[in-house]
């Protein structure tokens, strides 16, 4: 059986990259029927050319200031990410 071999550092930080694109966008997705039009569609922009630090700022400044609920695992996505 072989052994497998350890990840580089750029291994990693790709896995952190693409997973944090996959679970910021998974988020928008699931909250897009209660988001504005615009916010939506900006968050998908940032998400699509990985602003992703700019899609969770807008992401909880909206959520926060219009108050929309999350479910258990939207709140424990969005905090994990």
């Amino acid at each position: 059986m072989k052994t497998p071999q350890p990840r580089t550092p750029g291994e990693e930080q790709r896995e952190r990259l693409v997973r944090l694109h996959r679970d910021s966008r998974a988020l928008v997705e699931a909250l897009a029927d209660r988001l504005p039009a615009e916010t939506l569609a900006r968050l998908r922009v940032y998400s699509d050319v990985g602003e992703w630090g700019e899609l969770l700022e807008e992401l909880r400044a909206c959520v926060a200031k219009r108050q929309i609920p999350l479910t258990p695992d939207e709140r424990d996505l969005l905090a994990s990410i």
